[in-house]
């Protein structure tokens, strides 16, 4: 699914190799899906800074490091608020040590762009991807984003540009990035107004039809 992978293959002596990119849904994940309302019942006025993390609950998602970032940035901005969609294992555990978030359960592809949609930042400290759809998907949302530099993010994103990225043997960068995100509302609002047109070739039509010219 990305040019890193394909890079790895060929080292180990794969041949022939091609990237089948994840697509996105550019009709469910938009801007356009904003919902002031969903945003209330998070208690989150128009001003206020919301997290979205999506995913499933387990181990591999890194959730030491993001409560860790959640709780700097809170720091930052009181009245910060960090909303997580999504199942697993360790939701229960999660939902007692951290009673101040809101944990919205699992959503269908349709459903959940109106959260992305809704939130203002996106980060992403998992390290187990392949790809990494949630982070595109966020993108496409007009979330502002950041993440360690490898999957998705190295694909896809241009650090200053339309997102911020950190090494990934680095966690405190990806904590300064956070920070830095809930701090500087100038670059803070230019991610997000240039992440979307940075996806438009990853809709399903344009991963399809260079699908079909490898092919």
């Amino acid at each position: 699914p990305t040019r890193e992978l394909c890079a790895e293959l060929a080292g180990q002596g794969f041949r022939n190799l091609r990237v089948l990119s994840r697509g996105v849904d550019l009709r469910h994940f938009s801007p356009q899906r904003r919902d002031p309302a969903l945003r209330r019942t998070w208690g989150a006025g128009a001003d206020d800074l919301v997290v979205l993390h999506v995913g499933r609950m387990a181990a591999e998602k890194n959730y030491e490091l993001l409560f860790h970032l959640y709780d700097r940035m809170r720091a930052t901005h009181p009245r910060l608020r960090f909303v997580l969609a999504g199942e697993g294992p360790l939701k229960a555990r999660l939902q007692r040590e951290n009673p101040h978030c809101r944990f919205a359960g699992f959503f269908s592809r349709a459903e959940i762009g109106r959260y992305y949609a809704s939130a203002d930042l996106y980060i992403h400290a998992s390290l187990t991807e392949t790809f990494g759809n949630v982070l595109t998907e966020a993108m496409a949302s007009g979330l502002a984003v950041a993440g360690f530099d490898y999957a998705a993010a190295r694909q896809f994103v241009h650090h200053g540009e339309n997102g911020l990225v950190a090494p990934c043997d680095q966690p405190e960068a990806l904590v300064a990035c956070a920070v830095q995100l809930v701090r500087d509302a100038a670059l803070r609002e230019r991610l997000r107004a240039a992440a979307p047109a940075s996806l438009a070739d990853q809709s399903w039509e344009h991963v399809i039809a260079r699908f079909e010219a490898d092919l």
